[in-house]
């Protein structure tokens, strides 16, 4: 009986596992057609997903990540989409690491989710023959989830293509399979 109200809560509330959300911060001005295009993919994918418009100003960020990591857990991206005439693919992960001592300073924060930072990189860049960098990364000052910076230029962009990679990988690599 008791296994079964587990069994009942647990289809009952699919929020309760926050594994597949991506928190995706963009850090230049989006056409809206890729947008749309962007958020009709993720939709069919069942994947969960939040927009929010990247900040240049140290406090606002710092601000906009601090709500970032009060929701649900998931994985957060930061990603650059833009229309050129000549492709361009990057995908890197932070290279903050953690210093000796008791507590964590704000840029070593995305250090602590470095191991699954990677394997999702690294199953995004394979897909397009690309190798992860790390770099110091802005973008991923303070933020206390697994994360990734995602460039793709191209003539084309079509979401189907470019965000497949990502979904992917955060289904196949679902923090909350992971002992974080």
């Amino acid at each position: 009986m008791r296994d079964g109200i587990i069994v009942l809560l647990l289809i009952l509330f699919p929020a309760i596992s926050y594994s597949q959300t991506i928190y995706f911060y963009v850090v230049s001005p989006m056409e809206e057609e890729i947008r749309r295009d962007l958020i009709r993919t993720l939709k069919k994918s069942g994947i969960e997903f939040s927009f929010y418009q990247g900040k240049r100003d140290l406090e606002e960020h710092l601000r906009l990540i601090s709500e970032i990591n009060e929701k649900r857990k998931g994985v957060f991206c930061a990603i650059d989409l833009r229309k050129k005439e000549v492709s361009s693919i990057l995908v890197a992960v932070s290279n903050a690491r953690k210093q000796d001592g008791r507590f964590l300073r704000i840029h070593e924060i995305p250090a602590i989710h470095i191991g699954l930072s990677l394997k999702i990189a690294e199953h995004v860049a394979s897909s397009y023959g690309k190798n992860v960098i790390r770099l110091p990364l802005f973008p991923l000052l303070g933020v206390d989830m697994p994360g990734l910076f995602f460039r793709f230029y191209g003539p084309e962009l079509k979401a189907a293509h470019v965000l497949n990679p990502l979904i992917e990988a955060v289904k196949k690599y679902s923090p909350r399979e992971q002992k974080l």
